[in-house]
């Protein structure tokens, strides 16, 4: 295996560690003094680093260490990509300059960034495969979050255990705020999963 298979492989399975762990909330919460308004913490404010973020970043560095491979195939696509870079630049310069809280817009126009750059790297790998980097990470990732589920209906509470490190959160049945459904006559869980909900207890 030469070189370039070797990126080919660890690009592959970089994508499909990030397909299969989009369902986990996994997160570090920053609270900068611009996340807070009145003195009360805004979460749509914070600062959001998922682990999915670092997955994402470790996929772009390894794609573009595979691009430097190829580099002199590359310069005419190369080119095209920095004049476009730099008009998006422009504009976000002037989105941030006008807006009132920028912190806010650096941060949010650093996530459009890093899902701009995601699309380009992906419609760019000439390996890629819709059956082995999506459909089959997609799957397995489907039947683990959704047992997950299945078990919190069952349970009428979260699992607990290792899977608050996926993003499952502490609850019950009778958790206040928590989502219920009547079932012929019972009274049972909304199946969370990892995704999120209102009540961190």
């Amino acid at each position: 295996m030469n070189l370039e298979q070797r990126f080919n492989l660890l690009q592959k399975r970089t994508f499909q560690l990030l397909i299969f762990f989009l369902p986990s909330q996994l997160s570090l919460h920053l609270w900068p003094q611009w996340s807070y308004v009145y003195g009360i913490r805004v979460d749509y404010l914070s600062v959001a680093v998922y682990l999915t973020d670092f997955i994402v970043i470790l996929f772009l560095i390894v794609s573009f260490l595979k691009w430097t491979i190829g580099k002199r195939e590359n310069i005419k696509a190369s080119r095209k990509v920095v004049v476009i870079a730099v008009l998006i630049a422009l504009l976000a310069f002037f989105n941030v300059y006008g807006a009132q809280n920028q912190q806010v817009v650096i941060f949010k126009l650093i996530k459009y960034t890093q899902l701009i750059l995601l699309s380009i790297t992906i419609k760019s790998a000439k390996h890629f495969s819709y059956k082995d980097w999506l459909l089959k990470p997609m799957m397995a990732s489907l039947v683990l979050f959704s047992l997950i589920g299945i078990v919190q209906f069952i349970k009428k509470e979260s699992v607990g255990g290792i899977l608050y490190y996926l993003g499952e959160r502490r609850f019950s049945i009778s958790s206040p705020g928590i989502a219920r459904a009547s079932v012929m006559g019972k009274e049972y869980l909304r199946a969370y999963s990892t995704f999120p909900h209102r009540v961190i207890i």
